[in-house]
């Protein structure tokens, strides 16, 4: 996969189950469209699916890029 789909968290999950079809899951991938977030495990497969069909609007899109505002001491933005 090209790129991480909202936040990805590759972690092994021992003992959880693919959300799709029951089998082993070893990922847990959050997914966010508009305002709403999934989090969603999945086996290898079913991550590689995902993948395959996400990747080409990933790699279209732009960074998002956010600012941050500091306060001073008195609470003033910089």
């Amino acid at each position: 996969m090209s790129g991480p789909i909202g936040a990805p968290r590759d972690e092994q999950i021992e003992g959880f189950i693919d959300d799709v079809d029951g089998t082993p899951a070893v990922h847990c991938i959050r997914i966010g469209w508009g305002d709403e977030w999934r989090e969603i495990r999945l086996s290898d497969n079913n991550l590689a699916a995902l993948a395959k069909e996400f990747d080409p609007f990933w790699d279209a899109g732009r960074p998002v890029v956010t600012r941050r505002t500091t306060r001073t001491r008195r609470g003033r933005r910089r």
